[in-house]
């Protein structure tokens, strides 16, 4: 457990700016890496083709790090994010966005959860400005979480319906019997039932 929340806190975030294609993509483009005084690790790959640009935050946390009887936390605070932060709302962060013509998403792995934001090349700053508010807070209250978590438990309805996903998640469970990776990332409606809004702040805060 130490060695795993050290990691996480040396970690803290990895940062990875995306001009339209992925570094594996780039070519000859110039790939420049950096880490910042906060331990805050950047990758910048150069790309001019088209005059847009995506970053992609990744915090080095997943579903690995739920706490026991949770799963799906970290897909919950996944969520949530989007649900505002003391200095930035839900509405603001969507107008924000729609004023820029750009559009955000995420995801939720075992080991990473990575935001997505892209827009005009000319209104990074702009980008980097709402993922650094996002880092400082988030509006975890219970009426949110009630809010956001009818959301969540749809996108459970619907992946259990699929086959092949369930396939997917009989392999996991399968292959990886008796360890965190036995299960996937998007959690169970009776858990979510569960979960608390001081759970979510609290699993954001560490």
């Amino acid at each position: 457990m130490k060695t795993r929340k050290l990691r996480v806190c040396l970690a803290i975030v990895a940062s990875i700016l995306f001009l339209v294609t992925p570094a594996w993509a780039a070519g000859g483009h110039d790939v420049l890496r950096a880490t910042l005084a906060n331990g805050l690790r950047t990758v910048i790959v150069k790309n001019t083709l088209a005059p847009v640009v995506t970053t992609e935050m990744n915090y080095l946390v997943g579903s690995n790090e739920a706490p026991a009887g949770f799963p799906g936390t970290a897909h919950a605070l996944e969520h949530m994010m989007f649900r505002g932060s003391p200095e930035l709302s839900a509405e603001q962060l969507a107008h924000i966005t729609a004023l820029m013509g750009g559009q955000f998403n995420a995801d939720t792995q075992q080991t990473v959860t990575q935001y997505f934001f892209t827009v005009p090349a000319d209104d990074l700053d702009t980008a980097l400005r709402v993922e650094a508010e996002r880092m400082k807070g988030i509006l975890a209250t219970q009426e949110l979480w009630e809010k956001e978590r009818g959301a969540i438990e749809q996108e459970v309805a619907q992946d259990l319906s699929n086959p092949e996903y369930l396939l997917s998640m009989q392999l996991l469970a399968e292959l990886f019997k008796g360890t965190p990776y036995a299960h996937d990332a998007l959690g169970t409606r009776p858990s979510f039932q569960q979960t608390p809004a001081a759970l979510l702040r609290q699993f954001y805060d560490m």
